[in-house]
C-alpha cells in the first residue's frame, strides 16, 4: 500500500511552474468564468495554441514548458463541429496535430456523487496531454440543484483536477456567470460570479473573470481579471478584439501585466529545494500592471 503521508519538509516531486505563470496556478485548476457569448472558448483556443507553439500568449506570456498535446473536452454548441469552425476562423494552424477535441459528454458528478466510470473514461481520453480543457463546467454535473450545493460542486472540481493530475497536465475549466444581481444601494446591475455554489470557486486554485469593456469603432474591449488565486497572480489583462477578426491582442492604450524574474524564480512553492528542481525556460519580463 502506498504511504499517504508526506513530510512537510520534503520538496514536491519534479513539477514545472504554472503553464503561463501568473495566469495558471502551479498546482490545481484554473477557472475562467464569464457571461454567455463573451469569448471564453476563443480564449481557451488562444491558450492552447500558445501552449503547443511556444508563441507568447497575447504577445507577453511565454509557456513555462513545452506542451506536446492538448485535449479540449468541449460538450456544448454542437460539440467538435462548432469548435473546429471557430478554430478555422482564428487563422491558427496545428500542422503537428497537437490539439485534440473530445465532445463525448459524460457527467462526472451525478446526484451528488462522483461517477467513477465516467471519470476514468476521461482519464483515458486525456492520456499524454500537457493541457486539459473542460468546457463548460456546468455540463459535467447532473442532479436537481446539484450545482447549487457545496458538496457536489466541490466534488466536481476535485474530479476534474483528478483527471488533469492523472497525466500531469495543466487544467483549464470554463464556467458561466450566474444571473446578474441588482444592487439597490448603487443602482448598478453586477455579475454574480460563477454560476452555482460558491464552493466551485473556492475549490479551484485560480479564478479569473472575463467580461466585456467598452465598444469602440470597429473593436470590442475585454477584461480578464483575477478574482481568486492561490499564489502570485497577474491582476488583469486588457484585451482588444477587432470586429473583423477572431483573436485577442493586448489593448495598447491600457497598462497590461508583466511577469518578473522574481515571480518566476522565487514565487514557486516548495522552498529553495523545490524551486531548484525545475530547470525549464522562464517567462519573459513584461510591462508592469497598473
Amino acid at each position: 500500500m502506498t504511504d499517504p503521508l508526506h513530510w512537510i519538509g520534503d520538496p514536491p516531486a519534479l513539477h514545472p511552474p504554472g503553464l503561463f505563470p501568473g495566469l495558471f496556478p502551479d498546482f490545481g485548476a484554473l477557472l475562467i468564468s464569464g457571461p454567455k457569448e463573451v469569448g471564453k472558448s476563443l480564449i481557451a483556443l488562444e491558450i492552447a495554441h500558445a501552449a503547443v507553439t511556444g508563441h507568447p500568449l497575447w504577445g507577453v506570456l511565454t509557456p513555462s514548458h513545452p506542451v506536446k498535446k492538448v485535449v479540449y473536452i468541449f460538450v456544448e454548441h454542437g460539440g467538435y463541429g462548432s469548435l473546429a469552425q471557430q478554430w478555422s476562423y482564428t487563422g491558427f494552424d496545428d500542422p503537428e496535430h497537437h490539439i485534440w477535441v473530445c465532445d463525448d459528454l459524460r457527467p462526472l458528478v451525478v446526484r451528488g456523487n462522483v461517477h467513477i466510470p465516467n471519470r476514468d473514461f476521461y482519464v483515458q481520453a486525456v492520456a499524454g496531454a500537457g493541457l486539459v480543457i473542460f468546457d463548460p463546467l456546468a455540463a459535467f454535473i447532473q442532479g436537481e440543484e446539484g450545482e447549487n450545493q457545496a458538496s457536489p460542486t466541490r466534488a466536481l472540481i476535485n474530479a476534474i483536477e483528478y483527471i488533469g493530475n492523472s497525466t500531469h497536465a495543466a487544467t483549464l475549466i470554463l464556467g458561466h456567470f450566474g444571473k446578474p444581481i441588482y444592487r439597490q444601494e448603487t443602482g448598478e446591475t453586477v455579475h454574480s460570479g460563477t454560476r452555482g455554489s460558491s464552493a466551485l470557486e473556492h475549490a479551484a486554485t485560480g479564478v479569473f473573470y472575463l467580461t466585456k469593456g467598452s465598444k469602440g469603432d470597429g473593436y470590442q474591449l475585454y477584461r480578464l481579471a483575477q478574482a481568486y488565486f492561490k499564489g502570485d497572480a497577474i491582476p488583469k489583462f486588457h484585451l482588444k478584439r477587432l470586429d473583423d477578426e477572431l483573436c485577442h491582442t493586448l489593448d495598447p492604450n491600457k497598462p497590461n501585466p508583466v511577469l518578473s524574474w522574481k515571480r518566476a524564480i522565487a514565487g514557486r512553492k516548495g522552498g529553495q529545494k523545490g524551486r531548484n528542481q525545475y530547470t525549464g525556460p522562464l517567462p519573459p519580463v513584461g510591462v508592469e500592471d497598473d
